[in-house]
């Protein structure tokens, strides 16, 4: 995590990161699954460090996360929902894609009494069972290449619908009500990535208390890379030198 506290300046070095939207997107074909994992597991230990100081991220996302160019290292942010090119992301200011389903009913309950006007002041504290749901989703960003908005079949109004009609027990299951599952990405049909999978499903369990903690996740992911030992430094180079000069010249954070 980058706690902001210094000048300015001082962030220069951080915006000479690759935007993981436009690595994943540009150069799936070099990426493997241990390849992911080892973002991945980044990603998971430093939410884990947030969760023991009780800090909850409220907008975990592939748009808020940056990798270093030179070694894959990952840093994870907050600044996206300030970022032009992010707006489609937002709905009202709220990341409502990346949020957990009680995080959506709140969200859609605040709507009605704040008369859509600023909700910022309605919006309960993020836990850390809605930071593990975002999670999941930036999970899912990650395996697919970030390729697509999560449940882009929606408009942020029909999935904001769903979800609260689902949640709420809505006996009468739409159409729409079926499409707010995401897809199972391939690079996870396998069946020797069949831990991986169920750690991704659990993240997404519609019941909060029944996901697991960034510890757990963080822990697994530890094993994960240790018993599959493919923490390669000649891979990361290779993957770096096939990569790093396109993503120099479309990284829209450089100046060069």
């Amino acid at each position: 995590m980058i706690i902001l506290l210094s000048l300015a300046t001082q962030l220069v070095r951080f915006y000479s990161f690759a935007d993981p939207k436009l690595f994943l997107d540009r150069k799936p074909t070099i990426f493997d699954l241990d390849s992911l994992l080892y973002i991945i597991a980044q990603i998971a230990d430093g939410c884990a460090f947030m969760e023991s100081i009780d800090y909850h991220h409220d907008d975990l996302a592939t748009r808020n996360i940056i990798l270093y160019e030179h070694n894959l290292n990952a840093k994870i942010t907050d600044n996206a929902r300030y970022m032009n090119k992010f707006a489609r992301d937002y709905y009202q200011g709220e990341p409502v894609r990346w949020m957990s389903p009680e995080s959506i009913i709140n969200f859609v309950e605040t709507m009605v009494i704040a008369k859509n006007d600023d909700l910022r002041g309605f919006r309960k504290k993020s836990t850390a069972k809605d930071a593990v749901y975002s999670f999941g989703v930036c999970l899912w960003e990650i395996f697919t290449f970030a390729k697509l908005c999560p449940f882009s079949a929606l408009s942020d109004q029909e999935y904001l619908q769903a979800i609260y009609s689902i949640t709420n027990e809505n006996q009468s299951v739409t159409k729409t009500a079926m499409m707010i599952r995401l897809p199972t990405p391939s690079i996870l049909m396998s069946s020797q990535h069949q831990g991986v999978l169920e750690l991704w499903q659990e993240c997404l369990n519609p019941i909060g208390y029944d996901r697991p903690t960034f510890n757990e996740i963080n822990s697994f992911m530890k094993r994960k890379i240790s018993q599959d030992g493919f923490r390669s430094q000649s891979r990361i180079e290779k993957i770096v030198s096939n990569s790093k000069l396109k993503i120099s010249r479309e990284n829209p954070y450089l100046n060069e």
